[in-house]
């Protein structure tokens, strides 16, 4: 049973527009209210937080506040930037303190950054959620407040710079603010569901402007209610995901379904997943019902789709609902290898001034690009719907090259030097037709800062780390020899050479293969052992041959000596090496 917990009081700090007594009765009618002197003691047994105050709140409660969502328990926000101004009682008095970072953080929100309204048409609610719609003209057209996240501070691969961590939350905008483009530039309310970590199971529903009468005249408190029941029921993790992205013609789509309810009350649920597959360039549809009884332990479902695909795009969509209400939809795409059109039109060219396509300049306007939904593992948990829609977008704002590619995780996509994966290698694929199809020209990026070592020492000169680089760059580009979109981008900010310290400069790394090349180019700068004496100011007892040469540590280098200058020398050398 939602025990549903509305801070409101009278004396203490708001922002917008109050809501009238009449509305604070009808609250009642459906929830408990609390004041600031109540809310410590009404939290207990609750099932979710109904904040008003925007960015006020009872400094005092905060430690109880934050120990009610670690249990994973509901939130829904109303107003301005949340927890943001602490509020202490002082002689019988409210006092604001300053603007405060400190607080929202510790609920994994970094920062809240005012988004203007002015450039903003109207409000459009997310049809994949219900939550909004039929609600936008609850609200008036004015500023907001953008989150900034940091979900996770853990390495989900320790030895890598550029993990993404470990998926603890997903985001999504409910109410989306258009401009008179068509463009989304802002999202006025937000849902926050925590699948892993300290929340996990806690759904929180932001809505981050002030209301005004409009709102609490129009329906809002109706609206609060239902928004506070969903936030109450916390998350069902569902996902819906084919084997691949993309599949080559007279080959058979296979689908992976996987949910878990992250709250244990809520599990014996029934779920029924309606699963349609459309293509806007062949005429096949199918429909599908699939019924799953959910369990606090994860599920996992197989289905098939019983038709040999064709070349071309799919999406598949499918509308989830509960027995308890909840009702979302869930998007992907899908591909059919289409050869003809990666073969489509004419490569990137250099002209004298410009890039050139199709005879014509190329003025580049771009961006990186690593997909809204799980950002750097969308090669792993590949969805081309999501890719579409953001290209989509992109290509609307004027962008023309997208710069994409692997940042981290190159053991997940080939573990065994010379075996790549091939849902990875289908994902690539799919990825660069989705590019394909809204005319958007890609770099993909193969290493971020040190390259793989594939059990080598050196990533830069150990030849078994080197040739199992190449094999895994034949991997990839070997299957887009006549892709006309597609460039290739060996590494991001190549690092040297120890990828502890990648940000500190060219720092050794010590191991055998580096000593090696070091001497070796002392030997053809300096001819003689002599010469090394002379110009490095030793003695014969001090350095009596190339093989006593030690490779230098940064605090060991003097920045006025020339020992600095031939240790970046050396960088140089390897770097018109691999040129």
């Amino acid at each position: 049973m939602e025990k549903i917990v509305v801070f409101y009081d009278e004396t203490f700090p708001y922002e917008g527009e109050r809501p009238s007594k009449e509305m604070i009765e009808r609250l009642r009618g459906s929830c408990t209210l609390a004041d600031a002197k109540s809310l410590e003691q009404s939290l207990d047994e609750a099932t979710c937080l109904v904040h008003l105050h925007g960015s006020f709140f009872s400094k005092s409660s905060w430690p109880e506040i934050l120990r009610f969502l670690n249990k994973g328990n509901g939130l829904v926000h109303l107003g301005g930037a949340p927890f943001k101004i602490p509020v202490y009682e002082e002689n019988g008095e409210w006092k604001r303190e300053v603007e405060q970072l400190g607080y929202h953080r510790q609920l994994h929100i970094l920062e809240t950054l005012e988004v203007a309204g002015d450039q903003v048409k109207h409000y459009m609610a997310n049809e994949d959620f219900d939550l909004f719609q039929g609600k936008e003209s609850l609200f008036d057209v004015k500023s907001t407040y953008s989150m900034q996240l940091h979900v996770t501070r853990t390495k989900d691969v320790p030895n890598e710079n550029g993990s993404g961590g470990p998926m603890d939350a997903h985001f999504y905008p409910l109410l989306k603010g258009v401009s008179k483009e068509g463009r989304h530039v802002a999202a006025p309310a937000v849902l926050l569901e925590h699948t892993k970590g300290e929340f996990t199971g806690g759904r929180w529903l932001f809505v981050n402007q002030e209301v005004t009468s409009t709102f609490w005249e129009q329906g809002g408190v109706e609206a609060l209610v239902e928004w506070a029941e969903f936030a109450s029921k916390g998350v069902t993790e569902v996902w819906v995901k084919p084997n691949y992205s993309s599949y080559f013609p007279g080959e058979k789509i296979r689908l992976h379904i996987q949910i878990q309810e992250l709250q244990k009350k809520n599990q014996g649920q029934k779920w029924t997943f309606h699963l349609q597959l459309t293509s806007v360039k062949t005429t096949y549809k199918w429909s599908e019902a699939v019924t799953v009884i959910s369990s606090s332990d994860i599920q996992y479902i197989q289905h098939s789709i019983p038709f040999e695909i064709e070349p071309g795009y799919y999406e598949l969509i499918c509308q989830l609902e509960a027995t308890d209400g909840q009702r979302r939809t869930l998007h992907q795409g899908i591909w059919g290898y289409d050869q003809d059109l990666l073969m489509k039109g004419e490569p990137l060219s250099c002209g004298r001034d410009y890039f050139e396509k199709e005879g014509k300049p190329f003025p580049i306007v771009g961006m990186t690009y690593m997909t809204s939904d799980v950002a750097r593992k969308y090669l792993f948990l590949p969805n081309a719907a999501a890719w579409d829609r953001d290209m989509r977008h992109m290509k609307k704002a004027g962008i023309n090259y997208i710069r994409t590619g692997l940042w981290t995780g190159w053991r997940q996509v080939m573990f065994v030097d010379g075996h790549p994966y091939e849902e990875v290698m289908r994902a690539i694929d799919a990825f660069i037709l989705t590019a394909k199809r809204h005319d958007l020209e890609v770099t993909f990026n193969f290493f971020s800062f040190t390259p793989e070592r594939w059990e080598g020492e050196n990533p830069y000169l150990d030849p078994r780390s080197i040739e199992a680089q190449k094999r895994f760059i034949s991997a990839v580009v070997s299957r887009h020899k006549e892709t006309t979109n597609i460039q290739w981008d060996l590494i991001n900010e190549p690092s040297m050479f120890d990828e502890k310290r990648i940000f500190k400069g060219p720092m050794t790394s010590g191991d055998r293969f580096e000593h090696e090349a070091f001497r070796d180019w002392l030997r053809e700068r300096h001819s003689t052992i002599r010469q090394l004496q002379e110009h490095w100011d030793m003695t014969p007892n001090e350095l009596t041959s190339f093989e006593k040469v030690e490779l230098p540590e940064y605090d060991e280098i003097n920045f006025s000596t020339t020992n600095k200058l031939e240790k970046r020398a050396i960088a140089g050398l390897i770097i018109r090496y691999f040129r």
